[in-house]
């Protein structure tokens, strides 16, 4: 016991030893790799310092101004623009399929409503035609005089009167679904002219520019309802603007002042100028010969 209590402190010993030269080696490998790193930073940051000194510019117009900018940057600028005109392209094709869709619908539509057009003249002209074949109901004189030839007479006008009120019925039907049809149309073609003018400059605010060119027509004397199916058309509100705009410059420059008329300088021809050549070389002769004031002012005028 006593001899393993004197070995203790010198065990103890070299494991401090030990540890304090782990824990050193264990720092001045961090160091070393700290400084490996601090250095590998420093490379790649003047590589990439040299790179972009080297980088070639390029120099690009943008409205009518010159900007020079690095080969890169402007690579960055040509796919975005390449992105922009495929989404356009793109855009403009997905447009083009819905307006060939947009006029089969118009069409198809433009078919029934002539359809149903047609049905409903038929149905006219046979209620014109059932008017005139009911006529007036039998009379009791005849059901006294000939009481089964009276019955026949009545259930014959009642037969009538029930094909006539069929056809009235199918006239009601076919009117009310144009109705329907027709707020339909009006509906989607008011919002597709308003989705088309709200892009406009100018018509930003769709309801204020609305009532603008309403007024506007209300005092020129024109009834918008005399437009008929036009009024969705967005060309003609595009039209009437313009006009109410040419009438709007009309109207400020009847308030501008004329200017004051300039002088006109009547231009010497060639005559005058002959007489002046010969007037002054005489001036000028008659100075020569007798120079004084009197010769030096005719000379001058």
């Amino acid at each position: 016991m006593q001899g393993d209590g004197e070995n203790q402190p010198g065990e103890s010993d070299d494991t401090l030893l030990s540890l304090a030269s782990l824990m050193d080696s264990e720092e001045s490998q961090e160091e070393t790799e700290l400084e490996e790193s601090e250095e590998s930073e420093e490379v790649e940051q003047e590589e990439q310092e040299e790179e972009q000194e080297e980088e070639e510019t390029v120099i690009l117009k943008h409205e009518g101004k010159e900007v020079s900018v690095s080969r890169s940057e402007a690579i960055a600028l040509a796919q975005k623009g390449y992105d922009y005109s495929s989404k356009t392209m793109a855009v403009a094709e997905e447009r083009k399929a819905v307006d060939a869709t947009h006029l089969q619908a118009k069409a198809l539509v433009s078919e029934v409503s002539n359809h149903r057009d047609q049905v409903l003249q038929d149905l006219e002209a046979a209620e014109s035609f059932l008017m005139s074949q009911v006529g007036q109901p039998p009379t009791l004189e005849l059901l006294y005089s000939d009481p089964s030839n009276f019955y026949i007479q009545k259930e014959l006008h009642n037969q009538q009167n029930e094909k006539l009120e069929t056809v009235r019925s199918a006239i009601a039907s076919q009117r009310a679904q144009q109705d329907r049809e027709r707020q339909t149309w009006e509906a989607d073609s008011a919002q597709r002219m308003r989705k088309e003018l709200s892009a406009v400059k100018g018509w930003e605010s769709f309801e204020a520019k609305g009532q603008e060119l309403q007024k506007y027509l209300a005092d020129t004397g024109v009834n918008a309802d005399e437009f008929g199916d036009a009024l969705f058309n967005p060309e003609l509100w595009k039209t009437i603007e313009k006009a109410r705009l040419y009438d709007v410059l009309k109207a400020k420059q009847a308030t501008l002042k004329p200017k004051e008329s300039l002088q006109k300088v009547v231009k010497p021809n060639g005559n005058n100028q002959n007489m002046n050549r010969t007037g002054k070389s005489e001036a000028i002769k008659r100075f020569n010969a007798k120079p004084n004031l009197n010769n030096l002012a005719a000379f001058l005028d």
